[in-house]
């Protein structure tokens, strides 16, 4: 059989190519497995050896940490504050010998005072225990940071200095009191080399060989940055052997300029499990491999190969006898092959089945072309009929022996015989019509019928005239119900006609109607889009208009700038002059503005006495400057109000487009910050957004988030500040005073939480809690056998606008147990001297319960004697700035004798906050102040070092 077709054999080509596909595939497998593998176990050993790096730069980072924490300690004490103005020998001896900077492993030590001059500066060799000179051009180089000029309590310095003798950690801290507060006295320097010792010690610590040289020395290298490497510093990573390899990074000094070059070595494990995992796994594949091809050319053999060769060999019997009743025989697999064996079969009975079909077709064949509905006709080369079925009686009324070797015309309407004679004349010379025609034919009888014919020549055979066969319907209903439709549509085309022109003038009437209310639907949106009483744009429209804006400056790379425009102390004008000519001095403004603008720019009003302008396609930022100076010039001129001039400011802030923001909410809040940021500069100013502005929202809102949760964290303290008798020295009472210990800040200082949490309303709950918390703590002292003193707690004028106050403190007084006589309250001057409040008849109902009644920070504000003499107080509080300007100013000493003078006329006692010499003790002892305090006594302490202070000493001592 292979001889006579000449085929290729199924079996061994499939032998062939599967061998081939399987080698081919081990390979492919192989490489790409290798290639994936290995690049990954590279990236991963890189991964390992820069995070080793960031190990041992994190590592440096918590030295320097702990040595700025250390300096903060000592930059906020009293004794080093002291120092940094006399230089006390004292201090030196008990503080900085060499055991000290042994201690604080400290090379170095640097005191300075508020004129940025040496206080005391010593270096010290950790291994020979010996003071060494200090450089000479150590203060040169350290003054570009700025850390001898500074007076500024928050600065620090933390980082990496580079000397001539190697690199050095340095920090630095503002000397500052107890408490944090200034002025600045001057500032501490710390130092210790990065040297081999320290290299060392790291090494020991983490367990790895690190090494560090000078960039300086020429050992930067050339670092770039590594793919593997997320760290903020470039890392170059390096293969030293098989069994080893390296990282190098630069850490750069305070300057931000390179400064020594880390490096660490690590073994390479990573490197050697993934080689080996690669090569067991090739093994592995390869036996897969050869076990799965056995499978395949076994499966192939058994049930697909040798079927098809017993199938072909059974059809070619078939075909070569010509037995199309013998059917192949095939096993009961339900598979492709089966599949192809029946249809096979099934192919030879549909073979069978067809010449039946053909013997049956040619006799209904015959059956219809008698008996049909249709007449079937053939007519000879001149037209004369030469066969037509024997069904045309029923059709025509004639029989076929009427019709045989007549014209088919015969049968045809005289008015339709030339008709016929052009269809035949057509029909001869090939110019076929599909469709048929139609004519209408005499019956036999007389009757006219509709007939429809369709007429086809006959290919002739050679020798032979031409002839042509057709077919005959009757179409007389159709034809019959087309013609009365016919009449039909004419009378409904008279008809549409005569609506036609009825429905042309309706629509012109709705024409009208329609621009009717495209006018009313113009001023609606004109409504929608613009402000009622300027016409200007209002907020929807200007936002949209900068939306295309900010599409238009994209394409065309230019910036433009939003300006927020607020009209300063408008409601003094509303005030004065009444609403209706505010909205007069309003719509001029607005007037004023339009008119200096340019065409592609846009002023809207955004609501009251605020506009915003976009002004587009300028050159670069600075052109901004010009068009706010024009805005301002053009207000500064004076308003006519009732035949008067009126003079009007207004403060501008202004955010540019991509720099402050790339969409219209970001761009609107960074004008309005800018505007609030002129308005503290003095009004009738203008500010441009930077950075600054946005750090500070963004800080002002992240403290703002976490106070929200202060409480509930219990993240809140209160210390107490013990107040003094200022003639015997006796404890007389405590003031609390509220602390933020927050876990990632640390200790916030009240001046910053404070007035958020009054802008917020946190003040309510966080003031109640105070209050609770520090009555609780001095009944549990009057529980404990101590002598009942009086606790101070302050009120805000937030809380003070409640206008149930009084009832709050009546309820913490029951609820602590605690009697009121001991209880103080104070308010700051600014509260009591506030005209938006009833505060003396809110002082009075709480003086009704028996508290006291004290005013802090007296002297700061604008104080009313006449307002002052009706409030129920007990005590006045001297503000600290002027205690703090005794034996330094006339002036604050003069104010400060005239505020006990008044105190005494008036009746009540007076208490000096923030006293801390024993001049300003004894100048106040001297002017009969009744109550001290301050850091010269006790600083403010927590409630466990307060226990321990009225254990040691009982309450009536005198302090010594």
């Amino acid at each position: 059989m292979g001889e006579k077709f000449k085929f290729k054999s199924l079996r061994k080509t499939t032998i062939i190519i599967l061998g081939v596909l399987l080698t081919v595939l081990i390979i492919a497998i192989y490489a790409l497995t290798s290639r994936i593998m290995m690049g990954s176990i590279e990236k991963i050993e890189s991964e390992d050896v820069i995070k080793h790096l960031d190990t041992v730069t994190k590592e440096i980072n918590n030295d320097i940490s702990l040595m700025s924490s250390v300096a903060q300690d000592w930059g906020a004490w009293d004794d080093t504050y002291a120092f940094a103005e006399d230089a006390n020998e004292t201090y030196v001896e008990n503080n900085l010998s060499e055991d000290a900077f042994a201690n604080l492993k400290m090379n170095l030590i640097i005191f300075t005072n508020d004129s940025g001059e040496y206080v005391f500066a010593e270096k010290l060799d950790l291994e020979s225990t010996k003071f060494e000179p200090v450089s000479s051009n150590l203060k040169e180089a350290l003054g570009k940071s700025g850390v001898f000029s500074n007076t500024d309590p928050d600065f620090k310095l933390n980082g990496i200095f580079m000397l001539p003798e190697g690199p050095m950690m340095i920090v630095s801290q503002p000397i500052l009191t107890n408490d944090l507060k200034g002025p600045v006295h001057g500032n501490l320097i710390f130092g210790r080399f990065l040297n081999n010792n320290q290299v060392s010690e790291l090494s020991e610590r983490l367990n790895m060989k690190i090494s560090m040289t000078s960039v300086g020395q020429g050992n930067q290298g050339n670092v770039k940055q590594s793919a593997a490497t997320s760290s903020e510093n470039s890392v170059v990573i390096n293969v030293i052997s098989d069994n080893w390899i390296s990282g190098k990074t630069i850490l750069k000094d305070i300057y931000g300029q390179p400064a020594v070059a880390l490096s660490v070595e690590i073994p390479r494990d990573i490197s050697q499990f993934g080689k080996t995992s690669v090569t067991y796994l090739l093994c592995v594949l390869v036996i897969v491999v050869l076990v799965f091809s056995v499978v395949i050319l076994v499966f192939l053999e058994k049930n697909i190969l040798s079927r098809l060769m017993k199938l072909s060999r059974d059809v070619l019997s078939i075909g070569e006898k010509g037995k199309n009743n013998k059917r192949l025989a095939h096993n009961n697999q339900k598979d492709e092959i089966y599949i192809l064996a029946a249809g096979i079969n099934e192919m030879l009975d549909k073979i069978e089945d067809s010449e039946k079909q053909v013997r049956q077709s040619e006799e209904k064949y015959r059956t219809f072309v008698e008996k049909g509905t249709e007449i079937i006709y053939s007519l000879d080369s001149e037209g004369a009929v030469s066969y037509i079925s024997p069904n045309c009686f029923d059709i025509l009324g004639y029989r076929y022996e009427d019709l045989i070797g007549r014209p088919f015309s015969f049968i045809m309407h005289q008015d339709d015989v030339v008709k016929w004679n052009e269809i035949f004349n057509d029909v001869k010379e090939f110019k076929a019509h599909n469709d048929g025609y139609e004519l209408r034919s005499v019956m036999k009888g007389g009757p006219i019928k509709w007939l429809k014919t369709k007429l086809s020549p006959v290919e002739g055979i050679q020798n032979q005239d031409a002839s042509y066969i057709g077919i005959l319907n009757d179409v007389n209903k159709r034809k019959l119900a087309e013609l009365a439709l016919k009449k039909a549509h004419d009378d409904l085309e008279t008809k549409v006609q005569e609506r036609t022109e009825e429905l042309s003038k309706t629509n012109d009437l709705l024409k009208n109607e329609i621009a009717e209310k495209e006018i009313i639907q113009e001023k609606i949106t004109h409504i929608a889009y613009h402000d009622y009483l300027t016409g200007l744009p209002n907020r929807q429209h200007f936002n949209e208009h900068v939306d295309q804006a900010i599409s238009a400056a994209r394409r065309a790379e230019k910036p433009f700038g939003i300006i927020f425009l607020d009209m300063d102390d408008f409601k003094m004008v509303n005030d004065t002059m009444g609403h209706e000519q505010g909205d007069e001095l309003l719509k001029e403004v607005a007037e004023r503005i339009s008119g200096i603008l340019r065409k592609e720019d846009m002023v809207a009003r955004f609501g009251g006495d605020e506009f915003i302008i976009l002004a587009q396609n300028l050159k670069d930022v600075e052109n901004i400057n010009v068009v706010v100076e024009k805005i301002i010039y053009c207000l500064s001129q004076p308003f006519k109000l009732k035949k008067q001039d009126f003079y009007l400011t207004a403060s501008v802030g202004v955010a540019m487009f991509p720099l402050d923001g790339e969409n219209v909410e970001t761009l609107l809040k960074n004008a309005d910050i800018a505007m609030y940021k002129a308005k503290e500069k003095g009004k009738n100013q203008y500010a441009l957004c930077n950075p600054l502005m946005k750090d500070k929202v963004t800080e002002v809102m992240k403290m703002t988030n976490h106070l929200y949760r202060a409480l509930e964290l219990d993240e809140l303290v209160v210390y107490y500040q013990p107040q003094v008798c200022c003639s015997t020295g006796r404890i007389t009472g405590f003031e609390a005073l509220l602390r933020w210990r927050h876990p990632e800040m640390g200790l916030v200082s009240p001046g910053k939480f404070i007035p958020i949490a009054e802008n917020t309303g946190l003040i309510v709950p966080i003031g109640e809690w105070v209050l609770r918390t520090a009555c609780m703590q001095n009944k549990k002292w009057h529980n404990e056998g101590y002598p009942h003193l009086r606790m101070a707690v302050n009120l805000s004028l937030v809380q003070m606008k409640r206008g149930n106050i009084s009832n709050d403190v009546q309820r913490i007084l029951t609820e602590t147990g605690l009697e009121p006589e001991f209880l103080e309250l104070e308010i700051t001057e600014s509260t009591a001297m506030n005209k938006d409040v009833h505060i003396v008849e809110v002082l009075n109902e709480i003086k009704k319960l028996g508290i006291t009644i004290s005013i802090d920070d007296f002297g700061t504000e604008h104080s009313s004697l006449n307002r002052l003499k009706e409030m129920p107080i007990d005590r006045i509080k001297i503000a600290m700035p002027f205690v703090h300007g005794i034996t330094i100013s006339d002036k604050d000493e003069a104010i400060t004798k005239t505020i006990i003078t008044l105190a005494q006329s008036l009746g009540v006692s007076t208490i000096a906050e923030g006293v801390e010499t024993k001049q300003q003790l004894e100048f106040l002892q001297k002017r009969m102040c009744d109550e001290i305090q301050g850091f010269f006594f006790y600083k403010p302490l927590p409630a466990e070092e307060i226990d321990v202070l009225l254990r040691s000493k009982c309450a009536g001592d005198t302090i010594k």
